[in-house]
């Protein structure tokens, strides 16, 4: 180990030209033919992309204010009435 070379990595502004080809921004995920999955409730197709404009903005302290997190337990309860139907009959 004591003979091991020292390697300095520069990210500093520097050398920040030399880490242009490292990474590449190609966008979203790509549309896809895929047929939708089976196993979600219809209420997945409800569900928006993006907040509303009228949707409050974002705060940590207040778990309402996370659309992602809102629409999630949506679909989570969705899953979960649904199985409770299949289980009644």
């Amino acid at each position: 180990m004591a003979d091991s070379p020292l390697v300095v990595l520069h990210f500093d502004a520097d050398h920040e030209e030399e880490l242009g080809h490292a990474i590449s921004n190609t966008g979203g995920t790509p549309d896809s033919d895929e047929q939708p999955r089976a196993d979600l409730p219809p209420v997945v197709k409800t569900i928006l992309s993006k907040p509303p404009d009228n949707f409050p903005e974002f705060d940590w302290a207040k778990p309402e204010t996370d659309f992602q997190l809102q629409q999630a337990l949506a679909v989570v309860s969705a899953m979960g009435e649904q199985k409770r139907s299949a289980l009644n009959n």
